[in-house]
C-alpha cells in the first residue's frame, strides 16, 4: 500500500518565495515608514519568522 506524500510542506516553500519577491518588490518601493522602519524591513521580518515555523513544521513530519 502506498502512502501519498504531503504536499503541504511544498506549498509553504512555494508561499514562502513568493512572499520573498513581494518583499523584494516592495524594497524598490519608496513606501512610507512604520514604527521608524521602512514597510519592506517588517516585511523581511515577517518573513523570516513564517519561513522558521515552516520549517520547524516541516521538520516534524
Amino acid at each position: 500500500m502506498d502512502v501519498m506524500p504531503s504536499r503541504w510542506p511544498w506549498l509553504a516553500v512555494l508561499a514562502a518565495v513568493v512572499l520573498a519577491l513581494v518583499v523584494h518588490g516592495q524594497a524598490d518601493s519608496a513606501l512610507p515608514f512604520w514604527a521608524g522602519m521602512p514597510v519592506w524591513v517588517l516585511m523581511f521580518i515577517a518573513l523570516q519568522a513564517g519561513l522558521t515555523l515552516a520549517a520547524a513544521w516541516i521538520a516534524r513530519r
